[in-house]
């Protein structure tokens, strides 16, 4: 899956300070923005361009909220997928957050930025 998270959610992370170890960045070339090699063009304006792996690689495994532990959970429900953290006690339905995209990469992208607009990455 090398699909790129979209320049909008790679550019939010960017914002939010979340260092993202990519193959690729978002870079501004002749006007333009493209997904070019990191490290080409070290002098343009550019932020990482994080493929699923890429994003993936950075979520934790569980967090705690309200002194529970939810696990990172990813689903595929018919024609989207879901990534989000959800209660792993039998029977609990309870879920912290999740969000559903066409794109896993995207669905994987906002689950980071949520994570790090509250405070769920690791050194915050």
């Amino acid at each position: 899956m090398n699909e790129h998270l979209s320049q909008e959610l790679s550019k939010r992370l960017h914002e939010l300070g979340v260092v993202v170890e990519s193959a690729s960045d978002w870079t501004k070339y002749g006007g333009d923005w493209q997904v070019l090699p990191s490290k080409d063009f070290v002098k343009m304006e550019k932020f990482p361009a994080p493929t699923f792996i890429e994003l993936w690689a950075m979520l934790p495994e569980t967090i705690l909220m309200n002194k529970m532990t939810y696990d990172l959970c990813l689903a595929k429900n018919c024609a989207k997928t879901m990534a989000g953290y959800f209660c792993p006690m039998p029977g609990c339905e309870d879920n912290v957050k999740e969000y559903s995209h066409e794109s896993p990469t995207e669905a994987a992208g906002m689950l980071l930025i949520w994570l790090a607009e509250n405070g769920h990455l690791k050194g915050e």
